[in-house]
Protein backbone atom coordinates (compact mmCIF):
# COMPACT_ATOMS: atom_id res chain seq x y z
CA UNK A 1 0.00 0.00 0.00
CA UNK A 2 1.39 3.42 -1.17
CA UNK A 3 0.91 6.79 0.59
CA UNK A 4 -1.80 9.48 0.11
CA UNK A 5 -1.13 13.43 0.21
CA UNK A 6 -3.47 16.25 0.20
CA UNK A 7 -1.58 18.23 -2.62
CA UNK A 8 -3.61 21.20 -3.83
CA UNK A 9 -6.78 22.91 -2.51
CA UNK A 10 -8.80 25.69 -3.88
CA UNK A 11 -12.48 27.26 -3.77
CA UNK A 12 -14.25 29.94 -5.26
CA UNK A 13 -16.78 31.84 -3.25
CA UNK A 14 -19.16 34.86 -4.77
CA UNK A 15 -22.36 36.09 -3.30
CA UNK A 16 -23.77 36.36 -7.15
CA UNK A 17 -21.59 34.96 -9.76
CA UNK A 18 -22.30 35.91 -13.96
CA UNK A 19 -19.72 33.02 -14.44
CA UNK A 20 -21.51 29.69 -15.36
CA UNK A 21 -21.09 26.96 -12.87
CA UNK A 22 -18.68 24.65 -15.01
CA UNK A 23 -16.55 27.68 -15.41
CA UNK A 24 -16.44 28.23 -11.78
CA UNK A 25 -15.63 24.49 -10.94
CA UNK A 26 -12.81 25.22 -14.24
CA UNK A 27 -11.11 27.47 -12.27
CA UNK A 28 -10.98 25.97 -9.11
CA UNK A 29 -9.82 22.81 -10.55
CA UNK A 30 -7.01 25.32 -12.42
CA UNK A 31 -5.88 26.59 -9.05
CA UNK A 32 -6.20 22.71 -7.28
CA UNK A 33 -3.85 21.67 -10.06
CA UNK A 34 -0.90 24.38 -10.29
CA UNK A 35 -1.07 24.51 -6.26
CA UNK A 36 -0.36 20.84 -6.33
CA UNK A 37 2.27 20.49 -9.33
CA UNK A 38 0.08 17.90 -11.44
CA UNK A 39 -1.55 18.71 -14.65
CA UNK A 40 -4.80 17.06 -15.66
CA UNK A 41 -3.66 14.54 -17.54
CA UNK A 42 -2.21 13.18 -14.49
CA UNK A 43 -5.67 12.81 -12.42
CA UNK A 44 -7.36 9.65 -12.86
CA UNK A 45 -9.70 9.74 -10.35
CA UNK A 46 -12.89 11.98 -9.69
CA UNK A 47 -14.81 12.26 -6.46
CA UNK A 48 -17.92 14.79 -6.55
CA UNK A 49 -20.73 16.38 -4.47
CA UNK A 50 -23.92 15.25 -6.02
CA UNK A 51 -25.48 18.91 -6.78
CA UNK A 52 -29.01 20.55 -7.72
CA UNK A 53 -27.73 23.86 -8.12
CA UNK A 54 -26.34 23.81 -11.75
CA UNK A 55 -27.85 26.36 -13.76
CA UNK A 56 -26.50 25.27 -17.70
CA UNK A 57 -29.21 22.99 -20.01
CA UNK A 58 -29.86 20.11 -20.14
CA UNK A 59 -28.67 19.34 -16.47
CA UNK A 60 -30.06 20.43 -13.21
CA UNK A 61 -27.45 18.01 -11.48
CA UNK A 62 -23.83 17.51 -11.44
CA UNK A 63 -23.13 14.11 -12.91
CA UNK A 64 -19.83 12.43 -12.85
CA UNK A 65 -19.36 11.92 -16.94
CA UNK A 66 -20.24 15.35 -17.62
CA UNK A 67 -17.40 16.96 -15.32
CA UNK A 68 -15.05 14.44 -16.00
CA UNK A 69 -15.81 15.34 -20.13
CA UNK A 70 -15.62 18.89 -19.58
CA UNK A 71 -12.06 19.57 -17.45
CA UNK A 72 -10.55 16.91 -19.85
CA UNK A 73 -10.07 13.78 -17.87
CA UNK A 74 -9.78 11.39 -20.18
CA UNK A 75 -8.66 8.24 -18.16
CA UNK A 76 -10.45 7.69 -15.76
CA UNK A 77 -10.12 4.28 -13.41
CA UNK A 78 -11.75 5.74 -9.92
CA UNK A 79 -15.58 7.58 -9.51
CA UNK A 80 -16.76 8.64 -6.70
CA UNK A 81 -20.36 10.28 -6.02
CA UNK A 82 -21.86 11.50 -1.86
CA UNK A 83 -24.52 12.49 -0.90
CA UNK A 84 -24.11 13.19 2.78
CA UNK A 85 -24.97 16.95 3.37
CA UNK A 86 -21.94 18.51 5.00
CA UNK A 87 -20.16 15.38 5.33
CA UNK A 88 -19.87 14.89 1.83
CA UNK A 89 -16.32 16.52 1.61
CA UNK A 90 -15.00 14.15 4.49
CA UNK A 91 -16.31 11.04 2.89
CA UNK A 92 -14.69 11.89 -0.64
CA UNK A 93 -11.66 12.75 0.62
CA UNK A 94 -11.35 9.94 2.93
CA UNK A 95 -12.39 7.56 0.36
CA UNK A 96 -9.96 8.96 -2.05
CA UNK A 97 -7.00 8.38 0.19
CA UNK A 98 -8.31 4.92 0.27
CA UNK A 99 -7.71 4.41 -3.63
CA UNK A 100 -4.97 6.03 -4.09
CA UNK A 101 -3.61 3.84 -1.21
CA UNK A 102 -5.07 0.25 -2.56
CA UNK A 103 -3.89 1.46 -5.87
CA UNK A 104 -7.37 1.99 -7.48
CA UNK A 105 -5.97 5.84 -8.47
CA UNK A 106 -3.04 7.69 -8.26
CA UNK A 107 -4.55 11.42 -8.39
CA UNK A 108 -8.56 12.28 -7.87
CA UNK A 109 -10.01 15.42 -7.52
CA UNK A 110 -12.78 16.41 -4.99
CA UNK A 111 -15.14 18.30 -6.42
CA UNK A 112 -18.42 19.71 -5.19
CA UNK A 113 -20.83 23.21 -4.94
CA UNK A 114 -23.03 25.01 -6.99
CA UNK A 115 -24.55 28.04 -7.87
CA UNK A 116 -27.50 29.10 -5.36
CA UNK A 117 -28.08 32.42 -6.62
CA UNK A 118 -29.76 30.51 -9.22
CA UNK A 119 -32.57 29.48 -6.66
CA UNK A 120 -32.89 33.49 -5.16
CA UNK A 121 -33.30 33.99 -8.63
CA UNK A 122 -36.38 31.97 -9.18
CA UNK A 123 -37.73 33.07 -5.93
CA UNK A 124 -36.97 29.22 -3.93
CA UNK A 125 -36.82 30.10 -0.30
CA UNK A 126 -36.57 27.79 2.38
CA UNK A 127 -40.13 26.95 2.59
CA UNK A 128 -39.28 24.21 -0.22
CA UNK A 129 -36.10 22.90 1.94
CA UNK A 130 -38.80 22.84 4.53
CA UNK A 131 -40.68 20.52 2.40
CA UNK A 132 -38.91 18.37 0.89
CA UNK A 133 -36.91 17.85 4.43
CA UNK A 134 -40.78 17.06 5.71
CA UNK A 135 -42.00 14.60 3.25
CA UNK A 136 -38.55 12.43 3.27
CA UNK A 137 -38.61 12.59 7.04
CA UNK A 138 -42.03 12.12 7.83
CA UNK A 139 -41.75 14.46 10.83
CA UNK A 140 -43.99 17.63 10.96
CA UNK A 141 -42.35 20.73 11.94
CA UNK A 142 -38.69 18.47 11.88
CA UNK A 143 -36.17 20.80 9.68
CA UNK A 144 -32.39 20.62 8.73
CA UNK A 145 -31.56 23.07 11.19
CA UNK A 146 -33.69 21.13 14.43
CA UNK A 147 -32.16 17.78 13.21
CA UNK A 148 -28.44 19.23 13.59
CA UNK A 149 -29.87 20.49 16.68
CA UNK A 150 -30.26 17.59 18.17
CA UNK A 151 -27.33 16.22 17.33
CA UNK A 152 -25.43 19.30 18.86
CA UNK A 153 -27.84 18.24 21.90
CA UNK A 154 -26.70 14.89 22.58
CA UNK A 155 -23.11 15.83 22.06
CA UNK A 156 -23.51 17.52 24.98
CA UNK A 157 -25.41 15.14 26.90
CA UNK A 158 -22.25 12.71 26.00
CA UNK A 159 -19.45 15.23 26.24
CA UNK A 160 -20.24 17.67 28.69
CA UNK A 161 -19.88 20.09 25.74
CA UNK A 162 -21.13 23.95 27.35
CA UNK A 163 -22.55 26.95 25.10
CA UNK A 164 -19.11 28.77 25.96
CA UNK A 165 -17.32 25.72 24.62
CA UNK A 166 -19.35 25.24 21.40
CA UNK A 167 -19.35 29.35 21.22
CA UNK A 168 -15.40 29.02 20.67
CA UNK A 169 -15.62 27.29 17.55
CA UNK A 170 -17.39 30.50 15.92
CA UNK A 171 -15.19 32.41 17.48
CA UNK A 172 -12.24 30.64 16.69
CA UNK A 173 -13.65 30.34 12.69
CA UNK A 174 -13.83 33.89 12.21
CA UNK A 175 -10.03 34.28 13.35
CA UNK A 176 -8.87 32.43 11.02
CA UNK A 177 -11.34 33.53 8.77
CA UNK A 178 -9.21 37.08 8.94
CA UNK A 179 -6.43 35.66 7.38
CA UNK A 180 -8.48 34.53 4.29
CA UNK A 181 -8.49 37.02 1.46
CA UNK A 182 -11.29 35.24 0.16
CA UNK A 183 -13.65 34.73 3.28
CA UNK A 184 -17.11 36.22 2.94
CA UNK A 185 -17.21 37.20 7.33
CA UNK A 186 -13.92 38.07 8.47
CA UNK A 187 -14.77 40.75 11.49
CA UNK A 188 -13.78 39.43 15.27
CA UNK A 189 -16.58 37.92 17.34
CA UNK A 190 -16.25 37.23 21.00
CA UNK A 191 -17.70 34.69 22.76
CA UNK A 192 -20.19 37.08 24.39
CA UNK A 193 -21.16 37.89 20.81
CA UNK A 194 -22.25 34.29 20.15
CA UNK A 195 -24.01 33.99 23.21
CA UNK A 196 -26.09 37.22 22.74
CA UNK A 197 -27.55 36.11 19.50
CA UNK A 198 -30.69 35.05 18.57
CA UNK A 199 -31.43 31.61 19.32
CA UNK A 200 -32.48 29.52 16.63
CA UNK A 201 -33.14 25.69 17.65
CA UNK A 202 -31.67 25.00 21.00
CA UNK A 203 -28.80 25.13 21.19
CA UNK A 204 -28.18 26.47 18.39
CA UNK A 205 -27.75 30.69 17.81
CA UNK A 206 -27.51 32.54 14.34
CA UNK A 207 -24.47 34.80 13.95
CA UNK A 208 -22.71 37.04 11.21
CA UNK A 209 -21.85 40.18 10.72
Amino acid sequence: MGKAYITGFHQVIEKESRRSFFELIGETVQRTLEMGGISIDEADGLGIVHTTAVDERPIRIMLANQVANYLGIGRLRYIDVAEFGGASFNALVYRAVKAVENGLARAVLVIGGGKSSVFRRRGIDEGLVARNYVSTHRVIEFLPTSDYAMVALRYSHVYNATDEGRAMIAVRERANARYNKDAIFREPISVADVLNSPMVSYPLRYWRL
